[in-house]
C-alpha cells in the first residue's frame, strides 16, 4: 500500500514538471531579487540616511549651539565632552544629556564657526 503510494506521488510530481514552462526557477528566482531590491531601496536605504543625517546633526553640535533634546528640552550648549553635553536651559539651569539625546539644531553657532538663525 505505501509502495503503491509512493509510485503515485512520483508520477504526479513528474507530470507536475513536465507541464511547466521551462524558465519558470529562472523567472522564480528573478522575482525574488526583484521583492529583495526593492525592499532595500524602500526600507533601508532611507533609514540609512536618516541614521547618517542625525550623526551629522549631533556631530555639529559645538558650544554656543541652540539645540532640542528628544525631549522637547531647548538650551543652549555649555559645555561639549565626547558623548555629554551640558546645556542651559534658561535663568542659569543646566543639564547634563547623552548626544545621542539632541534631536536638531534650532540656532545659535554652527561647527564651522557662523551664526545660524533658524526660525
Amino acid at each position: 500500500m505505501f509502495y503503491l503510494a509512493m509510485q503515485s506521488a512520483l508520477v504526479l510530481a513528474q507530470e507536475a514538471d513536465a507541464t511547466q514552462p521551462e524558465g519558470s526557477a529562472l523567472t522564480s528566482l528573478l522575482f525574488i531579487a526583484l521583492i529583495v531590491g526593492g525592499g532595500y531601496f524602500l526600507f533601508i536605504r532611507p533609514q540609512r540616511k536618516r541614521v547618517q543625517a542625525m550623526e551629522d546633526v549631533r556631530n555639529s553640535v559645538v558650544i554656543g549651539s541652540e539645540v532640542r533634546t528628544v525631549g522637547g528640552i531647548f538650551g543652549t550648549v555649555v559645555v561639549d565632552d565626547d558623548d555629554v553635553v551640558v546645556i542651559d536651559t534658561g535663568e542659569g539651569s543646566r543639564l547634563r544629556i547623552a548626544r545621542r539625546a539632541i534631536a536638531e539644531t534650532v540656532g545659535g553657532v554652527t561647527a564651522d564657526g557662523s551664526e545660524d538663525d533658524a526660525e
